[in-house]
């Protein structure tokens, strides 16, 4: 973990259990493979942000696409 880190700028985000989980997961995912893995307030502000743009509270099409026939 980076000198410093600040966990309550995180904690200023507004964030579902999923969410936070998601971001967690996916932090963890990209810093792995990173030459220097650490986790740092940037790392998982990034995430949180992909997390929020991938929110469903937006009209999002998900399911089937039915055709007439």
């Amino acid at each position: 973990m980076e000198e410093g880190f600040d966990i309550n700028k995180l904690a200023e985000h507004e964030l579902t259990g999923g969410q936070i989980e998601m971001v967690i997961k996916n932090t963890a995912f990209k810093i792995a493979v990173d030459d220097e893995p650490l986790f740092t307030v940037k790392a998982f502000e990034e995430q949180i942000q992909k997390e929020k743009k991938g929110n469903f509270d937006s009209e999002n099409k998900v399911g089937f696409l039915v055709r007439p026939l």
